[in-house]
């Protein structure tokens, strides 16, 4: 772990393990609901071209509850790893989804050499000092996966136009994180700021849609 890292993974640790000690392991240890959850999830469908015959990589995977959604929605042979520093949410995750893999740690800890066709993160950057150092880490971190996909990545992040920020979270100005996408991973992105007052979605691709 790096040092400046360590206060973003610290607060993430400390908020959801509090939270799985008092609600148990629903997605209230993951600061939403299942109606926002379920909102959050198919907008990421948005990435895919096609419901079969892929593999995923869901970095910050709580409860592995994306793979749920997408079992529940008929896709089908998807290859997905969860990836999520809290050891706890891996564990439960193997039991929910045994035939699935998942990871503890940073992208960093995944196989060497290890591709996948997507990736996506959701709820994952929204606790730290501040947007600036949040979206540090974001970088770092999706720097890494952009190197591992084949075809592209969505991100999610509450939004800094949202009507109730709440003193916990980390709230991100979407038009400034779009252009820092741009320039960092090329033309191929799209931003959706429709499916949820408080939320905006990332999606960048490695190439224009065939």
């Amino acid at each position: 772990m790096e040092d400046k890292n360590k206060d973003i993974l610290k607060r993430y640790l400390d908020y959801h393990n509090d939270m799985i000690d008092k609600v148990g392991y629903s997605t209230r240890a993951l600061y939403t609901t299942n109606a926002s959850q379920k909102k959050r999830f198919r907008n990421f469908e948005k990435l895919f071209h096609r419901k079969q015959d892929f593999s995923l990589l869901d970095v910050g995977c709580g409860f592995g509850d994306f793979c749920g959604y997408l079992n529940e929605e008929g896709y089908q042979n998807i290859q997905f790893t969860g990836l999520d520093i809290n050891e706890r949410m891996t564990a439960e995750s193997k039991k929910r989804f045994p035939d699935q893999q998942f990871v503890t740690g940073l992208v960093e800890a995944l196989p060497q050499g290890t591709t996948y066709d997507y990736a996506i993160a959701s709820g994952v950057y929204s606790l730290g000092e501040s947007m600036e150092v949040v979206q540090d880490f974001f970088f770092e971190q999706f720097d890494q996966v952009y190197e591992k996909v084949n075809i592209g990545f969505a991100v999610n992040f509450l939004s800094s136009y949202s009507d109730s920020p709440d003193n916990i979270c980390i709230y991100h100005d979407p038009i400034p994180l779009l252009e820092k996408c741009m320039k960092r991973y090329g033309k191929y992105v799209i931003l959706t700021h429709d499916y949820l007052p408080h939320d905006f979605t990332i999606f960048v691709y490695k190439k224009m849609n065939d």
